[in-house]
């Protein structure tokens, strides 16, 4: 007896064929669905370098200056994204995270707190404030207290005025310095560069992570 395998070996094939079209389908639409579905969620900061006032607590035995960072934060995904927590640390040199009394002052927008959870539209920009207390160099602090005409009204620039005062900058730097009318100064750091780096970290509803470097001097000039 005869048997004829050639049409249901065609028929197998055709089958087999049309099963592998049908799962990457699948898979494509998955892999389109979830990208749809993803956070792309961007924070960027410059800190600001004057216009408002400084209230500097004395009576702290740390060196702390309040010092606000301008954020942008901006929902680049196709969907709202809910913004729940943040946190503020500071990174040492090694590159470990760590927090000190007095250090996280607050989130502000439109002159007043930040309370979180917040929500963010599709291609919306958000701007606020971190405001974080920087831990001063002891001996910048000092050079502040003692060359201070006024303790009211302190904007940023006239903290660093009278640090410059004495060639040191906010952390300890040895400065090279020349002042100009209205408490105007222009310097150069000769020394180590030394400054204090924070971190600034979000989190979404859905647990996406989101983090920017709050920096006192660029990048490209110190790290």
């Amino acid at each position: 007896m005869k048997v004829n395998l050639g049409s249901n070996t065609i028929s197998n094939f055709i089958a087999f064929f049309a099963l592998i079209i049908s799962i990457v389908a699948i898979l494509f639409t998955y892999n389109v669905y979830k990208a749809d579905k993803k956070e792309i969620i961007q924070i960027e900061s410059k800190r600001v370098y004057n216009g408002y006032i400084v209230e500097i607590d004395t009576t702290n035995k740390m060196p702390i200056i309040p010092v606000l960072w301008e954020c942008m934060l901006t929902n680049n995904g196709n969907h709202v994204t809910s913004i729940t927590t943040y946190h503020i640390t500071s990174v040492d040199t090694g590159g470990a995270y760590f927090h000190y009394s007095g250090m996280d002052l607050g989130l502000i927008k439109d002159g007043k707190q930040l309370f979180l959870p917040i929500n963010i539209q599709a291609g919306e920009s958000i701007k606020f404030y971190a405001k974080v207390g920087v831990w001063a160099d002891t001996k910048a602090m000092s050079s502040f207290l003692t060359n201070a005409i006024s303790l009211d009204n302190l904007t940023p620039k006239k903290i660093q005025y009278y640090m410059a005062l004495d060639s040191i900058d906010i952390f300890g730097n040895s400065i090279d310095v020349n002042f100009f009318e209205n408490e105007n100064l222009m310097f150069r750091l000769n020394s180590d560069k030394k400054q204090r780096i924070y971190n600034l970290s979000m989190e979404t509803g859905r647990k996406k992570d989101v983090q920017c470097k709050l920096r006192w001097y660029p990048q490209f000039v110190v790290e």
